[in-house]
C-alpha cells in the first residue's frame, strides 16, 4: 500500500511540476531591434486571454514567434531580429500560463494551440498575406497542433520540437526505472490538469497531415528529442518542401543564441527554395 501511494504521489507531483504555470511581469518594451513595438491582447476561443508584442514592418508578412516551456515572449527575442532584418513583421506572444497572459496549466503546446490560432486570425484581420510560425520546443509543438487543426500559414519553423510528449518526458528522466510503469500516474494526473492525455500530444503523427513548407532545426546533442525523434519528425512531415538542419553541439536550448549565423544561412536558403514571399 505504501509503495502504491508513493507511486501515485510522485506521479502527481511530477505532473504538477511539469504543467505548473509561470506567470510573471514582463518588462515594458517600446521597441525591438530599433522598431516600434506595441502591446496587443486577445482571447482565444476558450476565452483565455493572451498578450503579445507586435512590431509592424510595413510589409504584408509576419512571423509569430512562440517560446518554449515556461518561457515568456522575452524568450523569443533572439529570433525576432532575424525576421525584422528581412522585412517581416513579428508577433511575440505570451502563451497561456506564461508571462502576463492568463494563468493556466502548461500543456506542452496542446491548449496553447488555441492561442496560436487566435493570433493567426488576428494577423489575417490586419491584412497580412504571408504568415510564418516559428516555435521553440513547446512553441514548436503548439504550431504543429494549430496547423493540424486547420490554421492556415505559409511557413512553419520548428526549433527542437519533441516527437511525442510521453517519450520526451521519459528522455528527460532517464534515471527512472521501468518508465512505462513509472509514468502511468504522470499521464493520469497530466490529463486531469490539462484536459488531454499525453498520448494525444504527438507532433510526429500530426505532421503526417501537414503540407505547409516546414524547416526543422535540432541540436545535435539534444537528448530530449534525440536523433531518432528528430528524424522521425522529418520523415513524418507530409510537406513537399521540408528540411532538417542540425545545429552541431547544441542541446535542448535556444538555438538562435547558439548559432545564429548558421541558422540564418540555412533558413534563408530554405525560404528562397520554397519560394516564400
Amino acid at each position: 500500500m505504501a509503495a502504491a501511494l508513493l507511486w501515485l504521489g510522485v506521479g502527481a507531483l511530477t505532473a504538477f511540476m511539469v504543467t505548473r504555470p509561470t506567470p510573471r511581469e514582463v518588462r515594458d518594451r517600446t521597441e525591438i531591434a530599433g522598431l516600434k513595438a506595441v502591446e496587443l491582447e486577445l482571447r482565444a476561443e476558450d476565452d483565455v486571454r493572451s498578450v503579445a508584442w507586435f512590431v509592424d514592418s510595413g510589409q504584408d508578412r509576419c512571423a509569430l514567434l512562440l517560446s518554449g516551456i515556461h518561457g515568456s515572449r522575452e524568450a523569443s527575442l533572439p529570433r525576432a531580429r532575424y525576421w525584422l532584418d528581412r522585412g517581416w513583421s513579428v508577433l511575440l506572444p505570451d502563451l497561456r500560463g506564461t508571462g502576463e497572459s492568463d494563468v493556466r496549466p502548461i500543456s506542452f503546446g496542446w491548449n496553447e494551440r488555441l492561442d496560436v490560432a487566435a493570433w493567426i486570425a488576428a494577423m489575417r484581420a490586419r491584412g497580412l498575406r504571408t504568415i510564418a510560425l516559428h516555435g521553440q520546443s513547446l512553441g514548436a509543438a503548439a504550431a504543429v497542433y494549430a496547423v493540424h487543426d486547420g490554421a492556415e500559414v505559409e511557413l512553419i519553423v520548428l526549433d527542437n520540437c519533441y516527437d511525442r510528449v510521453d517519450t520526451a518526458l521519459a528522455r528527460r528522466l532517464r534515471f527512472v526505472p521501468w518508465p512505462a510503469i513509472a509514468f502511468l500516474p504522470v499521464g493520469w494526473f497530466t490529463r486531469w490538469r490539462v484536459g488531454a492525455a499525453p498520448a494525444s500530444m504527438n507532433p510526429v503523427e500530426k505532421l503526417t497531415r501537414i503540407r505547409t513548407p516546414t524547416f526543422m532545426a535540432v541540436g545535435s546533442e539534444d537528448s530530449t528529442i534525440g536523433r531518432a525523434g528528430a528524424e522521425a519528425l522529418f520523415q513524418a512531415c507530409a510537406a513537399a518542401s521540408k528540411r532538417l538542419h542540425w545545429v552541431e553541439g547544441a542541446r535542448h536550448e535556444e538555438l538562435w543564441l547558439y548559432d545564429p549565423t548558421g541558422l540564418a544561412q540555412a533558413l534563408d536558403g530554405f525560404i528562397t527554395a520554397a519560394r516564400i514571399e
